[in-house]
């Protein structure tokens, strides 16, 4: 998966059976005249996929994007971040309810642990 650098993070590609994909970083934050960007994702970084040799843009087009890409590095424009929604309690088992009910220490303990582990 090479990754293109200069002042910071550009474009990147992965490489897959069928398919490849296309990266640029601040996608939200460039302009897309020539229609190559997704569009409909909500992601930070818009990826185009890629089948076949003949959708790559032209090259004067690909670097226009580029150009826009290492311009926004040198204006140090950041990736907008997306807002992170709270997390909803693990869902714990009925029978473990009960056990963690009869052990107070224990559900003490289980309560400080984060949410991630109280899943596992």
């Amino acid at each position: 998966m090479p990754h293109f650098l200069h002042k910071g993070n550009v474009a990147g590609m992965a490489a897959f059976k069928g398919h490849v994909r296309l990266l640029f970083w601040k996608t939200k934050s460039m302009s897309d005249p020539h229609g190559f960007f997704r569009g409909d994702s909500s992601s930070r970084v818009d990826i185009a996929r890629l089948t076949d040799v003949k959708q790559l843009p032209a090259d004067d087009i690909l670097r226009d994007y580029i150009r826009e890409a290492v311009k926004l590095n040198y204006e140090s424009v950041k990736v907008p971040t997306a807002k992170k929604q709270p997390r909803k309690p693990a869902a714990v088992r009925p029978y473990f309810k009960k056990a963690l009910a009869a052990h107070p220490k224990a559900q003490t303990t289980f309560d400080a642990f984060s949410p991630s582990c109280q899943r596992d």
